[in-house]
């Protein structure tokens, strides 16, 4: 990485590399006043750090824990997981 160069590295763990699951759920959660991870996280009986899992997708979230993030964020959870084709994997 050159200095000054703000490029995220290849890292698999990389906090700077923004998905579209961190995107819609960061979008809902300031639309609703959540205004952090650790605050979503409190709310849904989580860690921070497997909230940012979950919301850097590093980590599949159980069905009740998606359930529970949806209920959150008062939305449906096909909204926050839009990439779920309704079959709970196994």
């Amino acid at each position: 990485m050159v200095e000054g160069d703000n490029t995220p590295k290849d890292d698999f763990f990389c906090s700077k590399r923004v998905t579209p699951r961190y995107t819609r759920i960061k979008t809902i959660m300031l639309d609703r006043g959540i205004k952090s991870i650790q605050d979503l996280a409190d709310k849904c009986g989580v860690s921070r750090s497997m909230m940012s899992l979950v919301m850097h997708n590093h980590k599949e979230p159980y069905l009740p824990l998606k359930l529970k993030i949806a209920e959150v964020l008062n939305t449906d959870s096909r909204v926050v997981f839009p990439e779920d084709d309704g079959v709970e994997k196994v």
